[in-house]
């Protein structure tokens, strides 16, 4: 079963790239820490924080203490609980963590730019956002990284 996560503010930046490489996390702002364990064992989630209160709560819980604060730092540190799964990278909306769904090209014409338009026929949308995706060269950058990050071992930055 993959990994599944939940993320204090904190570390909310991570989120999205965690979401880039298609798993699913939550970011709960505004909840208490109890609240958040208790969502976190219900739905099976890791919960990822920056926080010494969450380092340091006396409950056990599945936990993941972040030390950097910087992304490339904070992959590097959770890498052992991620898998680099090709097929899986880009199937989660980076914003809100909605899993993406496949468009066709002429329901979207006018909200895509004329060259993008001219060069592509595969795109997917997020159904919560509208937020419309599609494998340019912002996609082949990031998989790049992570092909560095999991198959050379070498910093995405």
């Amino acid at each position: 079963m993959k990994a599944k996560f939940i993320l204090t503010v904190d570390t909310q930046r991570l989120a999205k790239w965690l979401r880039l490489l298609g798993y699913d996390s939550k970011v709960i702002k505004s909840i208490s820490l109890l609240k958040l364990i208790r969502i976190a064992d219900k739905e099976n989630r890791l919960i990822i924080s920056r926080s010494k209160d969450v380092l340091n709560h006396p409950l056990p819980f599945n936990k993941i203490y972040i030390h950097s604060n910087k992304i490339d730092k904070q992959l590097e540190e959770i890498k052992s609980f991620l898998v680099f799964d090709e097929d899986a990278i880009f199937t989660r909306c980076p914003m809100d963590n909605e899993v993406l769904t496949d468009i066709s090209k002429s329901k979207i014409l006018n909200r895509i730019p004329v060259q993008v338009k001219a060069t592509f026929n595969e795109f997917k949308i997020c159904k919560k956002c509208g937020r419309v995706y599609w494998k340019g060269s912002h996609y082949h950058k990031i998989k790049a990284k992570f092909e560095d990050l999991f198959l050379n071992n070498t910093e995405i930055y």
